[in-house]
Protein backbone atom coordinates (compact mmCIF):
# COMPACT_ATOMS: atom_id res chain seq x y z
CA UNK A 1 0.00 0.00 0.00
CA UNK A 2 1.08 3.59 -0.79
CA UNK A 3 0.31 6.40 1.50
CA UNK A 4 -0.11 9.60 0.03
CA UNK A 5 1.16 12.90 1.85
CA UNK A 6 0.76 16.78 1.28
CA UNK A 7 3.07 18.14 0.19
CA UNK A 8 4.71 20.24 2.51
CA UNK A 9 4.26 23.21 1.32
CA UNK A 10 0.51 22.53 0.96
CA UNK A 11 0.27 22.49 5.12
CA UNK A 12 0.66 25.73 6.13
CA UNK A 13 -2.84 26.38 3.56
CA UNK A 14 -4.45 23.44 5.26
CA UNK A 15 -3.94 24.81 7.96
CA UNK A 16 -5.07 28.14 7.32
CA UNK A 17 -8.12 26.86 5.57
CA UNK A 18 -9.43 25.04 8.82
CA UNK A 19 -8.20 27.99 10.92
CA UNK A 20 -9.75 30.90 9.50
CA UNK A 21 -13.38 28.66 10.21
CA UNK A 22 -15.58 29.15 13.07
CA UNK A 23 -15.91 25.64 14.39
CA UNK A 24 -16.74 25.66 18.04
CA UNK A 25 -17.06 22.13 19.46
CA UNK A 26 -20.21 20.56 19.62
CA UNK A 27 -21.82 22.96 17.09
CA UNK A 28 -22.64 22.39 13.18
CA UNK A 29 -19.79 24.47 11.78
CA UNK A 30 -17.17 22.12 13.89
CA UNK A 31 -19.29 18.98 12.02
CA UNK A 32 -18.39 20.76 8.82
CA UNK A 33 -14.49 21.18 9.94
CA UNK A 34 -14.79 17.53 10.63
CA UNK A 35 -15.94 16.39 7.36
CA UNK A 36 -13.89 18.28 5.99
CA UNK A 37 -10.37 16.66 7.71
CA UNK A 38 -12.00 13.34 6.81
CA UNK A 39 -12.48 14.29 3.17
CA UNK A 40 -8.77 15.28 3.04
CA UNK A 41 -7.37 12.28 5.09
CA UNK A 42 -9.23 10.00 2.75
CA UNK A 43 -6.84 11.35 0.16
CA UNK A 44 -3.61 10.07 2.26
CA UNK A 45 -4.95 6.36 1.44
CA UNK A 46 -4.98 5.45 4.73
CA UNK A 47 -6.27 1.68 5.71
CA UNK A 48 -9.49 3.83 7.82
CA UNK A 49 -10.49 7.16 8.15
CA UNK A 50 -13.45 7.05 10.93
CA UNK A 51 -15.44 10.33 11.91
CA UNK A 52 -16.38 9.23 16.19
CA UNK A 53 -19.13 11.23 17.63
CA UNK A 54 -18.87 11.67 21.91
CA UNK A 55 -21.66 12.76 24.62
CA UNK A 56 -19.58 15.47 26.65
CA UNK A 57 -20.55 18.44 28.62
CA UNK A 58 -19.80 21.68 26.93
CA UNK A 59 -20.88 25.38 27.79
CA UNK A 60 -21.67 27.95 25.51
CA UNK A 61 -22.39 32.08 26.08
CA UNK A 62 -25.64 33.94 26.88
CA UNK A 63 -25.61 35.73 23.68
CA UNK A 64 -28.15 38.43 25.39
CA UNK A 65 -26.51 38.42 28.18
CA UNK A 66 -22.88 40.75 27.56
CA UNK A 67 -21.25 43.11 30.05
CA UNK A 68 -21.96 46.86 29.96
CA UNK A 69 -20.79 49.74 32.39
CA UNK A 70 -23.49 51.80 33.68
CA UNK A 71 -23.62 55.42 35.61
CA UNK A 72 -25.18 55.69 38.96
CA UNK A 73 -28.51 56.58 37.28
CA UNK A 74 -28.26 53.21 35.56
CA UNK A 75 -27.89 54.15 31.66
CA UNK A 76 -25.70 51.94 29.60
CA UNK A 77 -22.15 53.92 29.03
CA UNK A 78 -20.30 51.84 27.81
CA UNK A 79 -21.17 47.88 26.01
CA UNK A 80 -18.21 45.56 25.93
CA UNK A 81 -17.44 45.10 22.25
CA UNK A 82 -17.92 41.02 22.37
CA UNK A 83 -17.81 40.01 18.64
CA UNK A 84 -13.79 39.79 17.61
CA UNK A 85 -14.23 41.31 14.45
CA UNK A 86 -10.34 42.33 13.83
CA UNK A 87 -9.60 38.46 13.86
CA UNK A 88 -12.76 37.83 10.95
CA UNK A 89 -12.71 40.92 8.94
CA UNK A 90 -14.87 38.74 6.33
CA UNK A 91 -17.43 37.29 8.84
CA UNK A 92 -21.05 38.39 9.98
CA UNK A 93 -21.61 39.50 12.77
CA UNK A 94 -24.10 36.72 12.83
CA UNK A 95 -21.85 33.95 12.55
CA UNK A 96 -19.33 35.08 15.34
CA UNK A 97 -19.26 33.37 18.88
CA UNK A 98 -19.47 36.20 21.84
CA UNK A 99 -16.12 35.91 24.01
CA UNK A 100 -16.70 33.37 26.77
CA UNK A 101 -15.02 31.69 29.59
CA UNK A 102 -16.39 28.14 29.28
CA UNK A 103 -17.30 26.39 32.80
CA UNK A 104 -18.01 30.29 34.57
CA UNK A 105 -20.76 30.19 36.48
CA UNK A 106 -24.00 32.48 35.51
CA UNK A 107 -24.69 35.37 37.49
CA UNK A 108 -25.80 39.05 36.63
CA UNK A 109 -23.25 41.39 38.86
CA UNK A 110 -23.04 44.75 39.79
CA UNK A 111 -19.94 45.95 42.00
CA UNK A 112 -17.27 47.96 42.29
CA UNK A 113 -13.92 47.35 40.05
CA UNK A 114 -10.72 45.89 41.33
CA UNK A 115 -7.50 45.84 39.44
CA UNK A 116 -5.91 42.46 40.70
CA UNK A 117 -3.07 42.59 38.18
CA UNK A 118 -1.88 38.76 37.24
CA UNK A 119 -4.44 37.68 39.78
CA UNK A 120 -1.79 35.68 41.78
CA UNK A 121 -2.48 34.94 45.30
CA UNK A 122 0.37 37.48 46.43
CA UNK A 123 -1.52 40.26 44.03
CA UNK A 124 -4.83 39.84 46.15
CA UNK A 125 -2.90 39.65 49.71
CA UNK A 126 -0.65 42.86 48.49
CA UNK A 127 -4.22 44.92 47.63
CA UNK A 128 -6.23 43.34 50.73
CA UNK A 129 -3.16 43.97 53.56
CA UNK A 130 -0.69 46.47 52.62
CA UNK A 131 -3.21 48.84 50.58
CA UNK A 132 -6.27 48.09 52.79
CA UNK A 133 -8.97 47.37 49.45
CA UNK A 134 -11.74 45.98 50.61
CA UNK A 135 -12.16 43.06 48.09
CA UNK A 136 -14.86 40.89 49.04
CA UNK A 137 -17.79 41.13 46.55
CA UNK A 138 -16.12 43.69 44.08
CA UNK A 139 -15.10 42.50 40.46
CA UNK A 140 -11.85 41.67 39.70
CA UNK A 141 -10.11 42.70 36.62
CA UNK A 142 -7.02 40.58 36.27
CA UNK A 143 -4.22 40.58 33.06
CA UNK A 144 -3.77 36.81 31.20
CA UNK A 145 -0.45 35.57 32.20
CA UNK A 146 1.98 34.25 34.60
CA UNK A 147 -0.52 31.79 36.52
CA UNK A 148 -3.29 28.79 34.95
CA UNK A 149 -6.08 31.00 34.36
CA UNK A 150 -8.61 28.87 36.29
CA UNK A 151 -6.18 29.43 39.39
CA UNK A 152 -6.89 33.48 39.42
CA UNK A 153 -10.64 32.17 39.15
CA UNK A 154 -9.75 30.28 42.63
CA UNK A 155 -7.84 33.09 44.25
CA UNK A 156 -10.66 35.00 43.15
CA UNK A 157 -13.09 32.81 44.85
CA UNK A 158 -11.07 32.97 48.10
CA UNK A 159 -10.95 36.74 48.36
CA UNK A 160 -14.85 36.35 48.23
CA UNK A 161 -15.01 38.76 44.81
CA UNK A 162 -18.11 38.26 43.13
CA UNK A 163 -17.22 37.93 40.03
CA UNK A 164 -13.43 38.35 37.37
CA UNK A 165 -12.92 39.79 34.24
CA UNK A 166 -9.84 38.82 32.05
CA UNK A 167 -8.12 40.36 29.72
CA UNK A 168 -5.37 40.08 27.32
CA UNK A 169 -2.52 43.39 28.06
CA UNK A 170 -0.91 44.25 24.87
CA UNK A 171 2.19 43.93 26.86
CA UNK A 172 2.36 39.94 26.99
CA UNK A 173 -0.01 39.61 23.98
CA UNK A 174 0.77 42.54 21.32
CA UNK A 175 4.89 42.85 21.70
CA UNK A 176 4.88 45.12 18.81
CA UNK A 177 2.13 47.69 19.36
CA UNK A 178 -1.28 48.01 19.22
CA UNK A 179 -1.57 49.48 15.71
CA UNK A 180 -3.40 47.65 12.83
CA UNK A 181 -0.39 47.09 10.59
CA UNK A 182 1.17 45.70 13.77
CA UNK A 183 -1.44 43.12 15.11
CA UNK A 184 -3.77 40.12 13.02
CA UNK A 185 -4.14 39.61 10.35
CA UNK A 186 -1.00 41.29 9.06
CA UNK A 187 1.43 39.94 12.42
CA UNK A 188 0.48 36.99 15.16
CA UNK A 189 -0.09 39.18 17.77
CA UNK A 190 -3.69 39.83 18.76
CA UNK A 191 -5.64 42.88 17.62
CA UNK A 192 -7.40 45.68 19.66
CA UNK A 193 -10.81 43.59 19.52
CA UNK A 194 -10.22 39.90 20.03
CA UNK A 195 -10.46 38.33 23.52
CA UNK A 196 -9.95 34.93 24.39
CA UNK A 197 -12.14 32.05 24.50
CA UNK A 198 -11.21 29.45 27.02
CA UNK A 199 -12.13 27.50 30.13
CA UNK A 200 -11.52 28.35 33.44
CA UNK A 201 -12.30 25.93 35.86
CA UNK A 202 -9.86 25.62 38.76
CA UNK A 203 -8.51 22.00 39.33
CA UNK A 204 -11.73 19.60 40.46
CA UNK A 205 -14.22 22.17 40.60
CA UNK A 206 -15.86 24.69 38.36
CA UNK A 207 -16.34 28.10 39.28
CA UNK A 208 -18.78 29.38 41.78
CA UNK A 209 -18.50 33.42 40.41
CA UNK A 210 -18.90 34.87 36.68
CA UNK A 211 -15.88 34.75 34.59
CA UNK A 212 -16.01 36.89 31.71
CA UNK A 213 -13.21 37.93 28.69
CA UNK A 214 -12.66 41.37 27.24
CA UNK A 215 -10.79 42.63 24.65
CA UNK A 216 -7.75 45.09 25.26
CA UNK A 217 -10.25 47.63 23.61
CA UNK A 218 -12.44 46.95 25.95
CA UNK A 219 -10.13 47.19 28.53
CA UNK A 220 -9.13 50.85 27.96
CA UNK A 221 -12.66 52.11 28.79
CA UNK A 222 -12.46 50.27 32.00
CA UNK A 223 -8.66 51.29 33.22
CA UNK A 224 -8.57 54.40 31.88
CA UNK A 225 -11.48 56.02 34.21
CA UNK A 226 -10.48 54.00 37.13
CA UNK A 227 -9.58 56.11 40.89
CA UNK A 228 -7.88 54.41 43.17
CA UNK A 229 -4.09 54.02 44.38
CA UNK A 230 -1.56 54.20 42.28
CA UNK A 231 -0.64 50.52 41.40
CA UNK A 232 3.22 49.41 42.12
CA UNK A 233 5.72 49.95 39.75
CA UNK A 234 5.38 45.73 38.51
CA UNK A 235 2.17 46.17 37.44
CA UNK A 236 1.44 48.29 34.67
CA UNK A 237 0.85 46.42 31.31
CA UNK A 238 0.99 48.22 28.23
CA UNK A 239 -1.81 50.14 27.74
CA UNK A 240 -1.27 54.02 27.85
CA UNK A 241 -2.62 55.55 30.70
CA UNK A 242 -1.73 55.11 34.52
CA UNK A 243 -2.63 52.22 36.00
CA UNK A 244 -4.81 52.12 39.11
CA UNK A 245 -6.32 49.97 41.59
CA UNK A 246 -10.00 51.24 42.04
CA UNK A 247 -12.70 50.27 43.07
CA UNK A 248 -14.41 53.36 41.50
CA UNK A 249 -14.02 56.13 38.60
CA UNK A 250 -12.70 59.29 38.69
CA UNK A 251 -15.15 62.17 38.74
CA UNK A 252 -13.11 64.23 35.65
CA UNK A 253 -14.37 61.20 33.63
CA UNK A 254 -17.77 62.60 33.03
CA UNK A 255 -19.22 59.33 30.79
CA UNK A 256 -18.16 57.04 33.70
Amino acid sequence: MALVFPDKLEIPDLIFDFSKRIHVAGTVKQKYSAEAIYTEWLKFKLDTVNIQTYQVMLTYPNEKKQGFMIDKGGDVIWEFTGINKDSFPDKNDSELIPPYNADSADGNIESGLVYVNYGIYDDFLYLKTRLNISLAGKIGIARYGSIFRGSKVKNAEVFELAGLILYSDPINYALEGIDSNVVYPNTWWLPKSASMYRDVPPKNSLPSIPVYPISYSDAWHLFSGMDGIIVPQEWPGGLNFTYKTGPGFIDSKSEW
